[in-house]
């Protein structure tokens, strides 16, 4: 009985393999330019709302990157805390082609005084897996 049970869960995740293994999909990473942790957030709009994905922890000159669907929009949040102040930055959007992506999140003073978050491009190409996670 328990064979019978097992033998259709496992042709489906080998199904399910090989259908993930031949989507369409890019990477986009984010790399920490600043002198202080950072925490980034994607996600995506779903009906007019944000849905975040899992916040990012990022130490100072750290990458990560994430696998994600190509020909895709995500919108970012950043928050910075540090010696040059607190910054955070909402509502960022982050364009994803057919390329992979490297964004650097970085701070920005204002004539004010003011301390800003910002992502700016800084790379797109082809790029092999990740060994880990990070």
């Amino acid at each position: 009985m328990i064979r019978l049970g097992l033998r259709p869960m496992l042709m489906s995740c080998i199904w399910l393999g090989l259908v993930l293994d031949q989507s369409e999909a890019v990477w986009l990473g984010f790399r920490n330019d600043t002198d202080s942790a950072v925490v980034v957030q994607t996600g995506s709009l779903v009906k007019n709302r944000f849905v975040p994905g899992p916040p990012q922890r990022l130490l100072p000159r750290e990458t990560s990157w994430e696998w994600i669907a190509e020909d895709s929009i995500r919108l970012a949040r950043v928050s910075v805390r540090g010696p040059a102040g607190a910054a955070t930055a909402r509502g960022l959007e982050v364009r994803v082609n057919k390329l992979d992506v490297l964004y650097a999140v970085r701070l920005h003073r204002l004539p004010n005084g003011e301390v800003t978050a910002t992502l700016e491009k800084v790379w797109e190409g082809q790029r092999k897996a990740p060994l880990s996670g990070k």
